[in-house]
């Protein structure tokens, strides 16, 4: 339910969305068929982290940003400078920092 609000946000605000992709197999099979030109990372999907999609698109040169009710130290170093949004925020964060990665 919340994946589907968030796509209504961004959607709304002239985003194409791929997704959502509620595993980390299912991102990374997203990933493979139609590369994003940036991703939103909810750092916990289902029992599993995101951790390594976010590995994937760097390596690929994407963009991405977490979403997280996690504190921002509390990701792994490789990804300490990385853009996070902290839950809860309001959908118009998540749309400007969207199109500020992709600026």
């Amino acid at each position: 339910m919340i994946a589907e609000l968030l796509v209504d946000a961004l959607t709304d605000a002239g985003f194409d969305v791929l997704g959502p992709a509620p595993r980390v197999k299912d991102a990374l099979e997203l990933i493979g068929k139609e590369p994003p030109d940036l991703a939103v990372l909810d750092v916990t999907l289902g029992r599993e982290r995101s951790y390594s999609v976010a590995r994937e698109l760097a390596a690929r040169g994407i963009p991405f940003l977490f979403m997280t009710g996690y504190a921002d130290r509390d990701l792994p170093d490789e990804f300490q400078k990385r853009p996070v949004l902290t839950k809860p925020m309001k959908l118009t964060d998540l749309a400007t920092q969207v199109q500020a990665l992709l600026s």
